[in-house]
């Protein structure tokens, strides 16, 4: 396993903790084992709970309580994974994709972050994927993350 550091994001490390832990448990389990292959993954869980301790610990506080902050966002929001949102104009519950998120500023300064998701689309005459971000703007404190334009 190639370390890439510069694949190697906050946020790419945080989204791919979970994943690392299950290989690691399936491949001790394997006879034989993989050695070196349990030996890259445990460099990698140590090395992503050595930069994420923080980030880590305060995520699973709040998810257990269903809740987030707005610092914490972002660690909702796996690239690849569906989420809820009820489209006001339309009054209907829709599931999207999560492409990926980003922290942004409005022309008043007001901070927000932005999810990029895809969403499959029939209007009758076009079927495909359409993108589309929504804006949750910033909060203060913890709230229940059903509170959120999408979750």
């Amino acid at each position: 396993m190639k370390f890439n550091s510069k694949q190697a994001t906050p946020e790419v490390m945080f989204h791919s903790y979970d994943g690392l832990l299950r290989e690691l448990e399936a491949e001790e389990q394997k006879d034989p084992t993989d050695e070196s292959l349990i030996l890259d993954i445990k460099s990698a869980i140590y090395y992503i709970e050595k930069d994420q301790d923080k980030t880590l610990r305060d995520f699973e506080k709040l998810a257990a309580l269903k809740q987030t902050t707005f610092d914490l966002l972002w660690a909702l929001f796996k690239p690849n994974t569906l989420v809820y949102n009820h489209h006001v104009w339309t009054q209907q519950d829709r599931l999207l994709s999560v492409r990926g998120t980003d922290y942004c500023k409005d022309s008043s300064g007001r901070n927000y972050l932005e999810v990029h998701c895809e969403f499959i689309h029939d209007d009758g005459y076009l079927f495909g994927f359409a993108r589309e971000s929504i804006e949750i703007y910033e909060f203060r404190g913890a709230i229940p993350i059903s509170d959120l334009a999408v979750y």
